[in-house]
């Protein structure tokens, strides 16, 4: 890649695509950045914390719900259980059974209903006292889901800000790269932007102690003398990166 200038001309060209690739590599860095957040990859993860909160909400409802509904059919089961005793006891007590068999059984009875009774009136007992804890479990659980709202409505904010910010700022990043490749050669230009295609964004190197800055491989002394003097403008010819002299 021969350059019909010398010396300050080539060198002062290449000079020229080293501003050109630092640019690209900051537009490329705002772009990326951006990308990130129009992506809302933060927003996401508040947004599902948000969610689940929510949902909690709604489970410990939906948990009180059943909670209540158990204390009253175990109250209904008892209360149905403690009118049969009751029924039991009056007829036993009024002297209308004879039989001292019958009688017996009849206390057996009353005695098992009054004691299946007690056993569904301490379910009941438990069930409430389990729904007044979740009535307390609610209130925090809404407390922590409002909060939780309230940072993804803050960040939703922020992120609207900080992407018209970041759009304004690859803008003028664009601006000021496409001013840098107006004042680069043509040819130049081309073979730079062919580079930077396949060579991961870096397209032009330094020459850094007698090597390519990129693969590190030595230079051959004539091709390094003719870089370092801007004879032309030279290739590595391990990498094929464009080589620049900046007296390192």
């Amino acid at each position: 890649m021969a350059d019909g200038e010398g010396g300050a001309g080539v060198h002062e060209r290449l000079r020229r695509l080293l501003e050109l690739q630092a640019q690209d590599r900051q537009v490329d860095q705002l772009a990326e950045k951006l990308g990130d957040l129009e992506a809302g990859s933060e927003l996401a993860v508040l947004a599902s914390e948000s969610d689940r909160a929510a949902r909690r909400v709604e489970e410990k409802k939906s948990e009180l719900q059943a909670a209540r509904f158990e204390a009253r059919r175990h109250e209904k089961e008892a209360d149905g259980l403690a009118a049969e005793r009751r029924a039991l006891e009056a007829r036993l007590y009024s002297g209308e059974v004879k039989n001292l068999k019958e009688m017996e059984q009849m206390e057996k009875k009353a005695q098992a209903l009054r004691a299946e009774a007690g056993d569904l009136e301490e379910k009941a007992l438990a069930a409430m006292e389990r729904a007044e804890a979740l009535v307390a479990e609610i209130a925090a659980a809404e407390r922590e889901a409002g909060a939780a709202r309230e940072r993804v409505a803050e960040a939703e904010k922020h992120a609207q800000a900080a992407i018209s910010t970041g759009q304004e700022a690859l803008a003028a990043a664009r601006v000021r790269r496409d001013g840098l490749a107006a004042g680069v050669d043509p040819h130049l230009l081309e073979t730079y932007e062919f580079l930077r295609a396949k060579k991961g964004g870096l397209a032009i190197v330094e020459v850094r102690g007698g090597a390519c800055g990129a693969c590190r491989v030595s230079l051959p002394v004539i091709l390094a003398n003719r870089i370092r003097r801007g004879e032309e403008a030279c290739r590595c010819e391990n990498c094929g990166r464009i080589l620049c002299w900046t007296g390192a």
